[in-house]
């Protein structure tokens, strides 16, 4: 065959290529979120290294094992809701007003 005879690419393979890129780029944005959940967990102000480490650790590896080994509904729902709950007071939620000046009066804090 000459350079100009050249058949294209199988559409199979093509499509294979796009699943292989798909699937490692989704890995690499797990890995991302576990990662990032777990310095949070170990940044945290928790009073004492160890416990911070320990709690980091174990949710690096109940982040990979529930994302990657268990690969059921009920792991994913279980690493979600454990992600995801945060304890804040009513009092800390709201968004603090320290050198805020709104430009209309009417906006303005009563």
């Amino acid at each position: 065959m000459t350079e100009t005879q050249r058949r294209p690419p199988d559409a199979s393979r093509t499509a294979s290529r796009w699943r292989r890129l798909r699937t490692a780029v989704a890995f690499l944005l797990g890995v991302l979120v576990v990662a990032w959940a777990s310095l949070a967990i170990y940044y945290s102000n928790l009073p004492w290294h160890g416990v911070r480490l320990a709690l980091a650790i174990g949710f690096a590896a109940f982040g990979a094992w529930a994302s990657w080994i268990a690969r059921t509904r009920r792991a994913r729902l279980a690493y979600a809701r454990v992600s995801t709950t945060r304890h804040v007071r009513p009092a800390t939620a709201s968004i603090s007003r320290s050198g805020y000046e709104p430009r209309c009066p009417a906006l303005a804090r009563r």
